[in-house]
């Protein structure tokens, strides 16, 4: 196999569907449940640890829940970027790893020594990247978004002994891409003042690329390592698809919410596969005091559907002072923390998501 396609396959482990373009949206099981980067749609939602059903009133409301667009006056922009990494400090000495394999086909024993203390430092502790972007606006009840993200992930296994055979020693790697993000339209209405419904229409899709795969095998007695790798190619499709949402307004502040994703059962082929979602439903309550402070609870994907686990998810948003909150956040063991500062004309968003396992996301946002 040419020295480029070795290459090829070996950064595609870390890193290429970042630079890839996303043409699906949703809650598609392949990018939301791998990726986890539905974390970057909306800075508040972020760093209130996605507990955010029962609060969303902006442009975000397409995705979280369409019936927070039934009270909205006016128009308005939104946008955020953000990402997240996992074991990203493996990337350098992968740079290293893709230089040797990637020049031949065969290597000498020293380059297969290097792969390998890699491997061994590194065996078992999956790298990932994701990045996100959503961008809408509002005008009075109708809201029009386009979203997008792309992650990837990958990693080592070494192996000797029997286990490697045919080989002395082998270390082989792995590396999967992914993506989701599309374009919507929503619109909320009020039944009455204490019931709100919207609906978002969706051209929802996946991408995923076959698993990157590839092997370097050293034998003693030959003292040399031979590289063998994989193609890398990707499947993508697109389909229609229907969400509805619900917020009720109770006394005290409280409001509870209810959300049915994917309510259409889109359905897309990947190659010779073909992936179904099946509707989910998200539920929350949330208590907002006269003073701006938020207090909400949600359970995600109630039903474990597209065999994804539930999520709880925890969030607080405290009001500082008259132009600047805090929010606080926990959701799939994992704390969240985030910050919005209010000019009037401009809204700035700020949440970073960081947890013992070495993952991190960050998000900003801009409101006019």
């Amino acid at each position: 196999m040419s020295s480029r396609c070795g290459r090829t396959v070996v950064l595609m482990t870390v890193a290429l569907m970042v630079f890839a373009c996303a043409c699906v949206w949703g809650q598609g099981a392949a990018g939301r449940a791998r990726a986890g980067t539905t974390a970057t749609i909306g800075t508040m939602a972020a760093g209130m640890g996605g507990a955010f059903v029962a609060v969303a009133e902006d442009a975000t409301a397409l995705y979280w829940n369409p019936a927070g667009l039934a009270r909205q006056h006016g128009f308005s922009w939104y946008t955020t970027v953000g990402g997240e990494t996992r074991n990203v400090d493996v990337l350098e000495e992968l740079e290293d790893v893709a230089d040797i394999v990637s020049a031949d086909e065969l290597i000498t024993s020293d380059e297969f020594q290097l792969i390998r203390d890699v491997a061994q430092r590194n065996s078992g502790r999956p790298v990932s990247l994701g990045a996100g972007l959503f961008t809408g606006l509002t005008l009075g009840s109708f809201g029009l978004g386009v979203y997008g993200m792309v992650g990837a992930d990958g990693q080592f296994a070494y192996t000797s002994g029997a286990a490697a055979a045919p080989y002395d020693e082998r270390v082989d790697w792995t590396g999967t891409a992914f993506g989701q993000g599309g374009a919507g339209i929503g619109y909320g209405r009020r039944m009455s003042d204490s019931l709100d419904v919207g609906v978002t229409v969706k051209q929802a899709g996946v991408y995923q690329a076959k698993d990157a795969a590839g092997y370097t095998g050293y034998n003693a007695d030959e003292d040399e390592a031979e590289v063998v790798s994989e193609d890398v190619e990707g499947e993508g499709d697109t389909a229609l698809s229907l969400d509805l949402g619900m917020i009720y307004y109770g006394s005290g502040g409280g409001r509870w919410a209810l959300v049915g994703r994917n309510l259409t059962g889109p359905s897309f082929t990947l190659g010779s596969e073909t992936l179904e979602l099946d509707p989910s439903f998200d539920i929350g309550y949330a208590v907002r005091t006269p003073d701006g402070d938020i207090v909400a609870i949600d359970l995600h994907n109630v039903t474990e559907a597209n065999d994804a686990n539930n999520d709880l998810a925890i969030g607080l948003r405290k009001r500082l002072t008259k132009r600047c909150d805090l929010r606080l956040g926990y959701s799939n063991h994992q704390p969240s923390l985030g910050m919005g500062l209010d000019l009037g004309f401009l809204n700035f968003g700020f949440a970073w998501a960081p947890d013992w396992k070495d993952r991190a996301v960050v998000s900003g946002a801009l409101e006019f």
